[in-house]
């Protein structure tokens, strides 16, 4: 067994010759492939090296073996001046141009995991896995199947506990959210307002159930009221498409309008902020946030916005606490 750095100053090709086991980097067998080593002698002749030198080729960490990594295989043509070390495997297996009584290593790829690719579905996980096993010309996926007993004395599996909390005993938490809620109805029912006195016939908002109105990702292409449910992720859905698209490109009687309706859809968004907070930290928390929020736009706030953020501030205020039930399940 030998192993071989790429600082070592050595002829590789005369090592890889001489030795049953080389540990080494994929860069320096993608070096051999491309370049040819120099010889001792000016009149040495070399011959081509090419992978059909190994018989076994063992890849430690193998999920590397995606993109333009020396691993890899399968890239684009963009990347022709950077070959890279399973391309030269593929293109011995696929051109047959193998020399007489040779034959391609096997390959072993070994990893902890292989990793998703970034994908956000089932689907695309799959074919990130797919395409590592054709990078590596891989038809079996292998697990430990013996001997499982001693390698959990090394890596345990840790169970996840899943503790639910319940926030129906605090009653200061449930007031908080219920005054936050009815300060978004409060606004909500303002925009509507809006909309009825000031914009025109041709862009008045088709009615839609309140079921379909919850769902986490309704196509909005005109104006519709808001999801009953305040603290779902279909709410979040509807602030964010009527302010970045809806109300903007809506024909308003009066510019003035669609500028308070914008800002009413901002403080619905830091409201609804809030409630993302207030799920996971203690009401004094959510609340600071919102004051922070507010306290960025008081000064250009409609008498109205005003108003009522005073009124209710002070309302939740009286309500806040530094308990939180999620915080002292954590601590338990």
């Amino acid at each position: 067994v030998f192993a071989v750095r790429g600082s070592d100053d050595i002829p590789l090709r005369q090592v890889i010759a001489a030795k049953d086991v080389i540990v080494t980097t994929p860069q320096l067998i993608v070096n051999l492939l491309k370049y040819d080593e120099p010889g001792e002698t000016s009149d040495e002749v070399r011959t081509e090296f090419d992978l059909t030198t190994f018989t076994l080729m063992v890849f430690d960490e193998c999920h590397n073996a995606v993109k333009n990594s020396p691993f890899a295989g399968i890239v684009s043509s963009f990347f022709l001046s950077n070959p890279v070390l399973m391309r030269f495997y593929h293109r011995l297996n696929f051109s047959m141009r193998l020399k007489p009584g040779c034959k391609l290593p096997q390959v072993i790829g070994l990893t902890a995991s292989l990793g998703v690719g970034g994908a956000s579905n089932e689907s695309d996980a799959l074919n990130h896995v797919v395409g590592l096993c054709a990078c590596l010309d891989c038809l079996n996926i292998s697990t430990v199947q013996k001997y499982t007993d001693q390698l959990r004395k090394f890596s345990p599996i840790v169970v996840d506990e899943v503790h639910f909390t319940d926030d129906q005993n605090d009653s200061l938490r449930a007031h908080f959210i219920d005054t936050l809620c009815t300060l978004m109805k409060l606004f909500e029912e303002k925009l509507y307002e809006l909309y009825s006195k000031s914009i025109l016939p041709s862009t008045r908002e088709i009615c839609m159930s309140s079921e379909e109105r919850d769902q986490p990702y309704v196509v909005y292409n005109t104006f519709r009221k808001a999801p009953d449910d305040k603290l779902s992720q279909g709410y979040l859905n509807w602030v964010s498409v009527h302010l970045r698209r809806i109300v903007p490109e809506t024909l308003f009687s009066e510019e003035s309008v669609k500028t308070q309706a914008i800002e009413i859809l901002e403080i619905l968004n830091d409201l609804y902020r809030t409630t993302e907070m207030y799920q996971d930290f203690s009401t004094a928390e959510s609340l600071k946030f919102l004051k922070n929020q507010m306290a960025m736009r008081i000064n250009s706030l409609t008498e109205f916005s005003r108003f009522h953020w005073k009124e209710y501030s002070e309302k939740l205020s009286s309500f806040q606490s530094s308990e939180s039930s999620l915080f002292s399940e954590l601590i338990k």
